[in-house]
């Protein structure tokens, strides 16, 4: 049903590199170990990988913790905890065998029973998993049939089970039952044992030793990393707020990956010669996307089809990739990128950009022009809107103002309300905005129902927005039931096409993003679903 919708970039697919692009930077020369790698992220939510719920609370959270099943760049399914899985019964019945090397930092082994701990804490409201009503409806039970060996059975057949349930690119880490166990669930949240580097134990590749929130955290490697022992000693990861510190810290080569460049920087770094002496810099194209969320519960006008017609051909969405995001976009006609197994490539020009077929969409909505060139309703009320946006990233205030002024070109008055991310983020889950630029990241499998199902209005869910529409319902539905990918496609197509009629709002573009990796670094492997992928095999050459 779920999964988890970062409000950035990550949660992606598979990587379409430039010509500049490696997938394995500089793999033929022999990695030393030992040193400190130095990353950046923005800042994240929390650390704690049971209520975190943004990309950069779970990228640290997947250095401290593992899923029982971990996504390739590719899209295929690893072993992380689980070192083999079956799927029976049309998917209903999900057995898995966990690696029995894998141990905690203390050293004690991870069982069957930290597994059953975790998915029914996370299926009670007081826990405060931000999802516990996904798993509740979901999944029936879960039992340990042996020290490592653990069984789901589901409420009903889930095609896309692994994806959004058991895969670390989605966030479903395994806590320690013995340590979280003897707490009341109310206060497991809050424990320090998830909160506090000094009390955490975790079974990821590195163990963190100093946190300053909203600065930095540093990590050691754990040498009992059950996947293999990291090739370096530490990790800093830089947090910072804004962009700009993110592009000032690459000129100062303060960082040796950067996994998110500063969308409109890449030009003029590409251009400066220290800079590419020092760095790599690639392209991948990340199975995400930016959309305008209508409110229908506030504005309950935006019910109106040729209304939300009119809004998506007002909007010009090519100028927005080659103007504000330089090329570095797709542009979108719906949830489901072009890169996917899913995407209906009969949706693709959609909606074009045309300001008087939008006009006469607003007429047929019943709005007419005043002697101002306002569009006002029957009831001579202009037709006003209210674009929340998330402050911190030049670019998308960017984006905002163009829609502001494209949708005002047409008589739409727009005002522009600018968040910062706690705020935001807020603002979308209580439902107090109007039209909303967000920002939704994929796993492997490309369900939404979480966020477009109508019974997923928060807390149940994602729908921030209240979207209705019962042949989506159905047909959301319907690819959840099915084990079957054939039949599945079949139904994402119908279901991209109903939302080309039905739209819940303004699908933007797929990002089309570079990311910087210092030449020093031996063994990085992009992974568009995670920025921090297999981070134990990372080492620091002498020289580059």
């Amino acid at each position: 049903m779920r999964r988890r919708g970062w409000h950035r970039w990550w949660r992606a697919a598979v990587a379409t590199l430039a010509a500049l692009g490696v997938t394995g930077c500089g793999a033929t020369a022999a990695p030393s170990t030992g040193g400190t790698f130095r990353t950046v992220l923005y800042a994240p939510d929390t650390i704690n990988p049971l209520v975190t719920q943004t990309a950069y609370g779970a990228a640290v959270a997947d250095l401290m913790f593992d899923s029982l099943v971990t996504v390739r760049p590719n899209l295929t399914f690893a072993p992380d905890l689980a070192e083999r899985w079956q799927g029976s019964q049309e998917g209903k019945v999900w057995t898995f065998w966990l690696n029995p090397k894998a141990r905690w930092w203390d050293g004690r082994p991870v069982t069957a029973q930290d597994v059953v701990f975790t998915y029914r804490l996370e299926s009670n409201p007081a826990s405060g998993y931000p999802w516990w009503l996904n798993d509740r409806e979901t999944i029936a039970s879960v039992q340990a049939l042996g020290p490592h060996e653990v069984r789901f059975t589901l409420i009903h057949p889930d095609g896309a089970f692994l994806a959004n349930f058991a895969a670390q690119n989605t966030g479903n880490w395994i806590l320690p039952q013995f340590l979280l166990g003897r707490l009341p669930v109310n206060q497991v949240a809050k424990s320090p044992y998830l909160n506090n580097p000094r009390d955490m134990v975790g079974t990821g590749p590195f163990e963190p030793i100093a946190y300053q929130p909203n600065q930095s955290i540093t990590f050691r490697a754990n040498p009992r990393y059950f996947l293999g022992a990291p090739r370096v000693a530490r990790l800093t990861v830089t947090f910072v707020a804004a962009s700009t510190t993110v592009t000032a810290g690459i000129l100062r080569q303060a960082y040796d990956l950067v996994p998110e460049v500063p969308q409109g920087a890449e030009r003029a770094l590409l251009r400066d010669p220290a800079v590419t002496r020092a760095y790599r810099l690639a392209r991948g194209l990340r199975l995400s996307y930016r959309y305008l969320a209508f409110n229908f519960r506030t504005v309950p006008a935006l019910r109106s089809r040729p209304l939300r017609w009119a809004l998506i051909q007002a909007t010009d969405r090519s100028q927005i990739v080659a103007g504000i995001l330089d090329g570095d976009a797709v542009v979108a006609n719906g949830p489901v990128p072009p890169i996917s197994w899913a995407y209906d490539p009969h949706i693709a020009g959609a909606w074009p950009y045309s300001p008087s077929a939008a006009r006469q969409d607003l007429s047929r909505a019943g709005y007419h022009w005043n002697a101002a060139g306002k569009a006002v309703g029957p009831n001579g009320q202009p037709l006003a809107l209210s674009l929340t946006v998330e402050g911190n990233e030049a670019t998308l205030r960017d984006i905002a103002a163009a829609v502001q002024a494209e949708w005002g070109a047409i008589g739409v008055q727009v005002t522009v309300e600018v968040l910062p991310p706690p705020a935001f983020v807020h603002a979308l889950e209580s439902g107090q905005f109007q039209v909303a630029l967000v920002g939704w990241g994929l796993t492997a499998d490309p369900d939404q129902a979480a966020l477009f199902a109508s019974n997923q209005v928060p807390p149940a869910g994602e729908n921030f927005g209240g979207y209705d529409s019962p042949t989506v319902d159905r047909l959301l539905a319907e690819e959840e039931a099915s084990d079957s990918s054939a039949y599945r496609r079949t139904v994402f197509w119908a279901m991209q096409e109903a939302m080309v009629q039905d739209p819940p709002g303004v699908f933007l573009y797929f990002p089309d993003g570079y990311y910087a990796v210092a030449r020093r670094v031996r063994g990085y492997v992009f992974d568009p679903a995670m920025p921090f992928y297999q981070p134990q095999r990372w080492a620091l050459a002498t020289h580059p």
